[in-house]
């Protein structure tokens, strides 16, 4: 990447945690994806083996927007920023609701395994204004739903905490 911007982060719903990178197949080829690292399965938790190839892993979008979801897309029909301008046709996978977002993998699993956890659970605010701040508004790769909820037509727009809690 040009700069030195955020390439990987965590997010937690409440069936998983997932990993979001940004990889290259060449230098100037980046591109974000999401896989599952750790989710519940009859009750147990399962872990994502790399050797072995499980997990779901989603790689169509050439941008990733963090709203109340995590939604692959493409900035089309011209080049921009935002979901909410995008053809819906170019949309790729998304998550189901964030309970967090996290900088480091072993806080996402500890949030995880605690009971009860709510979509924009508050027990880790502090962690997602971190991860948001880290993020910023100028990743060439991440938008950031800066939209208030008034503004939001569908519930893929809902940003995921209001601009003003963690922008500087």
């Amino acid at each position: 990447m040009e700069k030195s911007y955020l390439s990987t982060f965590f997010a937690v719903t409440r069936n998983s945690v997932i990993e979001v990178i940004i990889f290259s197949q060449s230098r100037h080829d980046w591109h974000p994806a999401f896989r599952r690292i750790l989710w519940k399965e009859n009750g147990r938790f399962v872990k994502f083996d790399k050797r072995v190839g499980k997990g779901y892993q989603c790689y169509d979008g050439t941008m990733i927007a963090v709203t109340r979801l995590l939604v692959l897309f493409c900035p089309t029909p011209r080049p921009n920023r935002e979901l909410l301008r995008s053809d819906r046709r170019f949309w790729g996978q998304r998550t189901l609701p964030i309970v967090a977002l996290f900088l480091e993998e072993p806080q996402a699993c500890i949030c995880f395994e605690e009971p009860d956890l709510q979509e924009r659970d508050h027990r880790w605010r502090r962690d997602t204004i971190a991860t948001l701040r880290a993020i910023g508004p100028k990743h060439p790769y991440c938008a950031i739903s800066t939209l208030r909820p008034r503004e939001a037509t569908d519930s893929y727009f809902e940003p995921l905490m209001e601009p003003a809690q963690w922008q500087h």
